[in-house]
């Protein structure tokens, strides 16, 4: 223990404190299998700091105690989330280290990058959205579609004030997996600061289908781009009711893109208000074909202006 720096005193006071405690053949060792842990993820982490251990290093060692490793006598599975804790929470240098963590981690095992994204990497904090959202980036720059959505609920746990600059950053990408992603996790963290960027992808998904449709891979299709999208500026729209009204009041835009923006109209506050006040100019500007959309808003209220209801949906069901 001298060699160790452990003092008699220090080492008088750590048996005492209950951490150490001496072995049948005159060794110590460390009472509790968690204290264990937050020992060596501070030794890893401070032969990191000082440069004792380059990145690869660190990287490998981190990456082995992820694995099941049964011949170890004492369990270290929690080393990788601890040292990932103290390393984010050092002030700069920590990004590149930690994406190539996560992928090792993804490398290990099919399920093991989707516990590691959903379950353990959310608790840790904040502080490691933006390596999060480069490895999402990552992937997508290489059309590796593997853990796009556990990466996208990982982050969508944290504040949307924390997400909102990397998600505008991806809403301008302009790349299929980034734009999903994003509006995943705008579903989950919605916010009025992205009504304007949702909309102009919806239009867009509307106007340009081809460009979204990709005919090696069933996963990149227009249908669900828009799905997504809708589902969050559904979400966002409920920050500010104004905005939808006043799109579908003075803005030109494609029939399909207004449709979707009378769907989401009755679920507003003051919704049945707003429809009413946007009657006309759906039914006047909505093709036939979605017309369906002003039949839903003429239904929502029933117990309001019965007849008159009723008489305006048999209108738009009839076209």
């Amino acid at each position: 223990m001298q060699n160790a720096g452990v003092g008699r005193e220090l080492l008088a006071f750590l048996i005492h404190r209950g951490a150490l405690a001496q072995t049948e053949n005159g060794n110590y060792r460390m009472w509790h299998d968690r204290l264990l842990n937050w020992a060596v993820a501070q030794a890893l982490f401070k032969s990191w700091r000082d440069g004792s251990k380059s990145d690869d290093n660190i990287v490998e060692h981190i990456s082995h105690l992820w694995r099941d490793d049964s011949q170890r006598s004492r369990l270290l599975g929690y080393v990788p989330m601890d040292a990932i804790w103290l390393l984010v929470r050092q002030s700069t240098g920590f990004e590149n280290i930690l994406v190539r963590v996560f992928e090792a981690i993804e490398r290990f095992h099919f399920r093991s990058g989707d516990e590691f994204y959903r379950q353990l990497l959310p608790p840790i904090g904040p502080l490691v959205a933006p390596s999060v959202f480069r490895r999402m980036e990552e992937r997508a720059q290489v059309d590796q579609w593997d853990y796009m959505e556990p990466l996208a609920d990982c982050v969508a746990t944290f504040d949307a004030s924390v997400i909102l600059p990397h998600c505008l950053r991806l809403l301008s990408s302009g790349i299929y997996a980034l734009l999903r992603s994003a509006c995943q996790v705008i579903a989950k963290r919605p916010t009025k600061a992205v009504l304007e960027p949702l909309w102009t992808l919806l239009q867009d998904v509307h106007l340009n289908k081809e460009k979204y449709d990709k005919p090696d891979t069933s996963m990149a299709v227009a249908y669900y781009l828009e799905s997504e999208c809708f589902k969050a500026l559904k979400a966002c729209a409920m920050f500010d009711p104004e905005w939808v009204e006043e799109a579908i009041l003075y803005r030109q835009t494609d029939s399909k893109s207004l449709m979707f923006l009378a769907y989401i109209l009755p679920g507003l506050p003051d919704g049945e208000a707003r429809s009413r006040r946007c009657q006309a100019k759906l039914q006047t500007h909505l093709e036939p074909q979605h017309l369906r959309a002003v039949a839903k808003l003429a239904y929502y209220h029933p117990e309001q202006n019965h007849s008159t209801c009723n008489t305006f949906a048999k209108n738009c069901v009839s076209v």
